[in-house]
């Protein structure tokens, strides 16, 4: 099961203002809160955030790899039901692909894991992919707030 497609095109564009133009950090400008997790919003739609695991980025050869997450904008008080997925970026030849979809239930823990490593394609500069290559190949951050877990995005009233 796929979270997110790599051509979300039109609404993740429109949407996509967080790591644009004014306000862009750099990676060492960033402080991480907690040591273990750094979630950066790097898009939204009318009903979803996505947001990327700064601390989760492990560099391999050539290979970038992030975990990406899915949440819905709405949502109960401690509902912490979300998708992620782990995407791995070729940063010189501005290519991509997911290699692992991962469900997580209201209490927050795992449900199913789906590994299913695709095909590496060129990404669309305007779409999903291409927006989190700002915060992966080019060391863009997210303007604050940043968030140390899921959990506190969502305790902090998903905005």
């Amino acid at each position: 099961m796929r979270i997110a497609s790599k051509g979300m095109g039109a609404a993740v564009a429109a949407a996509m203002a967080l790591t644009a133009g004014a306000g862009v950090a750099k990676a060492q400008d960033v402080v991480v809160l907690d040591g273990s997790q750094d979630w950066h919003p790097f898009s939204r739609s009318a009903v979803r955030i996505y947001m990327a695991d700064m601390m989760s980025i492990v560099a391999e050869g050539d290979v970038q790899r992030v975990t990406l997450a899915v949440l819905p904008l709405e949502g109960a008080a401690g509902d912490y039901t979300h998708n992620e997925e782990l995407v791995e970026f070729r940063c010189a030849s501005q290519q991509s692909r997911s290699t692992a979809s991962i469900e997580f239930g209201a209490d927050g823990s795992q449900e199913a894991r789906y590994d299913d490593a695709s095909e590496w394609e060129a990404y669309n500069p305007n779409g999903r992919d291409g927006f989190l290559s700002g915060l992966i190949c080019e060391g863009n951050r997210a303007p604050p707030p940043t968030w140390p877990s899921i959990k506190a995005w969502v305790d902090a009233g998903r905005k």
